[in-house]
């Protein structure tokens, strides 16, 4: 038996050395036959420091043209680039179809800087998958992984599995029964996760879709799992038992959804109803979560769209809570976490020294809550409404004024909050041009040539400073802010006139979005779990978070864990490794981009979407 192995062992190994040494295939951008699907590699388990794991084998040099892009795919009219990181200027390549690549050419074009575009490669809308092959220069032929190009390709690939993430990532309820950091989220906190603001936004952009998706969640199940104690809770990591007593106010207290109601509705009606059974049941607790209130504040504008479904009561409970703590939480007030004074020097690595850079405090992160406030009070005949958007201009003022965008603490280092501001500024004055202080528009224009000077790299990557040779956060995991980067993107562009820095800065944000799914110096797919959603990944993150521990995130679909950090650009393959772990605050910046490139390709805008909202049946 044994001489039969390594009989066996030594074919494999011949057919292997005859195959290379006759130079008959393509290489994908790991060196393996770029015509044949390979089974994925299961990543390395590591459950303390990364600096135990030993290296990937892969080359320091590549003697093959390496090609790396966003591995899952893109849309049919949206910019398609992609990086040589070893190809001289001038190489050729061509966009072939996946396991032919040797084939005919369907698009061809050349190296400029590093980098390819096949824009203009725009087939009919197919399964289709496809590679981009490039040739000579004295490498070995090379080409991409394979990906799609399919038209609305992002609402294809994203959009059920964003919403799936928030269901299984749901406290108790979700895939596991705990509640790291005790807020309706594993692993989020009461204040800056995002998920209510998300959702609503992502119900506004995409509402006739939602009501097409299949529903998951199971109130009344749930329920029941409850109050017969049929659910182990695992009370550790911040959260203790006070959580089950929330869980079981939720359902006493608050009252229920509708049976039919889709999915996007249910997640909203628990979040609020989740805070409100804090709220219920210490208001001192919830007076000092202002956080927390500005989430609820895009559900009671948004209200009018859902009532069908999520009942009144909750509605009339939440505007009681929210505005008798309003201005007691300091929402009016500018913020001291606005001001870069406070923030530690660039170069600084030491993770206690980081906040307000590491959460949710991005300058002006309250405007759009004001906003939706004034709007709300308005709406309900209160006398004092105008306080609510005298505050949001005076902050929009501020950050017009004070807040020096020049300074990379004050965009990128603000992580998976970032986006709250450019938003926020482009909000006021889309919402309220004849109030908008003056120069907000020339400060959007401001943040938008800012973000393009950052982002002249072979990588289309937006760096944290240029000038410092800094990419990302020299500590923190970067993978948040390139999923919020678009929704800032998208919204600077509607205030831009310039068509040439509108497509560049288009070009910019979906790169980021291509770093996550492949277009990076480690040649991989920043998901930890590929089997979780993710089957058109070619290679997922080589390592992943140790399982059982945590807020147990390898147990969600969608969940996106990773990205690259500074110790691996420009081009290390080998750099060290960053946290892998797929937090709430990814989840609900990325469903909340995947809203705004909605509304912009709908060419609506979020503050128009309540007063343009059709009911749905």
């Amino acid at each position: 038996m044994k001489a039969k192995i390594i009989t066996y062992c030594i074919g494999i190994a011949a057919l292997f050395a005859c195959s290379v040494g006759a130079e008959d295939f393509v290489r994908n951008p790991v060196g393996l036959d770029a015509d044949v699907k390979h089974p994925f590699k299961e990543p390395r388990v590591w459950g303390g420091g990364l600096k135990k794991i030993p290296p990937d084998p892969l080359p320091e040099k590549f003697d093959w043209h390496v090609v790396l892009l966003n591995q899952i795919g893109f849309d049919v009219n949206e910019p398609k680039r992609f990086t040589a990181p070893v190809s001289p200027d001038g190489t050729k390549f061509s966009v072939k179809k996946f396991g032919d690549s040797k084939g005919e050419s369907l698009f061809d074009g050349e190296i400029k800087g590093h980098i390819g575009d096949f824009s203009g490669f725009k087939p009919a809308d197919s399964t289709a998958r496809y590679v981009v092959v490039l040739s000579g220069g004295g490498l070995k032929d090379g080409a991409s992984d394979p990906f799609y190009v399919r038209t609305d390709a992002y609402k294809k690939f994203f959009h059920q599995l964003a919403v799936d993430f928030m269901i299984d990532v749901r406290s108790v309820y979700g895939t596991h029964p705990s509640a790291y950091g005790g807020g309706p989220y594993r692993d989020g906190g009461r204040a800056d996760d995002f998920a209510i603001p998300a959702l609503v936004n992502f119900w506004l952009a995409n509402s006739d879709e939602i009501m097409k998706m299949p529903r998951q969640i199971d109130y009344e199940k749930d329920m029941n799992r409850t109050f017969n104690n049929e659910i182990k809770y695992v009370p550790q990591n911040w959260a203790g038992p006070e959580v089950m007593r929330w869980c079981e106010m939720y359902f006493d207290n608050v009252e229920a959804p509708a049976k039919d109601a889709p999915d996007v509705i249910k997640l909203i009606h628990w979040s609020v109803g989740y805070y409100l059974a804090i709220y219920m049941e210490d208001e001192k607790k919830f007076a000092n979560s202002g956080g927390v209130m500005e989430q609820i504040s895009y559900f009671l504008w948004a209200y009018p769209t859902m009532k069908k479904w999520i009942p009144e009561s909750v509605y009339k409970e939440a505007k009681t809570a929210v505005f008798k703590y309003w201005e007691k939480a300091n929402r009016f007030r500018i913020l001291w976490s606005w001001d870069a004074k406070h923030y530690p020097p660039i170069t600084v690595s030491d993770q206690k020294k980081l906040p307000p850079l590491a959460y949710g405090n991005a300058p002006g992160h309250t405007i759009i809550p004001n906003i939706l406030m004034y709007e709300v009070a308005k709406r309900e005949g209160m006398k004092d409404a105008d306080k609510y958007l005298n505050a949001a201009i005076a902050q929009t003022e501020f950050v017009v004024n004070k807040v020096d965008f020049n300074n990379p603490l004050t965009t990128k280092a603000h992580r998976f909050s970032e986006h709250r501001t450019v938003t926020a500024l482009v909000w006021m004055l889309g919402a309220y041009p004849d109030k908008a202080p003056k120069g907000l528009k020339e400060k959007i224009l401001q943040w938008s040539d800012i973000m393009i000077s950052r982002s002249d790299n072979m990588w289309d990557y937006r760096m944290l400073s240029p000038k410092d040779n800094i990419w990302t956060m020299l500590i923190m995991n970067d993978v948040g802010n390139l999923l919020c980067f678009p929704a800032s993107a998208i919204s600077a562009n509607w205030v831009q006139t310039d068509n040439a820095k509108k497509s560049r800065m288009e070009e910019i944000y979906y790169a980021q979005i291509d770093a996550i799914f492949g277009r990076n110096p480690r040649m991989c797919a920043g998901v930890g779990e590929p089997k979780m959603g993710w089957n058109d990944v070619a290679r997922g993150w080589p390592v992943a978070y140790k399982n059982d521990i945590c807020a147990r995130l390898e147990l969600c679909r969608g969940s996106i864990s990773t990205s690259c950090g500074t110790e691996s650009y420009p081009f290390k393959p080998n750099g060290e490794y960053r946290h892998v772990e797929g937090w709430i605050m990814y989840g609900a910046v990325w469903m909340n981009s995947l809203a705004y490139m909605s509304f912009d390709r709908a060419g609506t805008r979020p503050w128009d979407a309540v007063k343009n909202f059709k009911e749905k049946k």
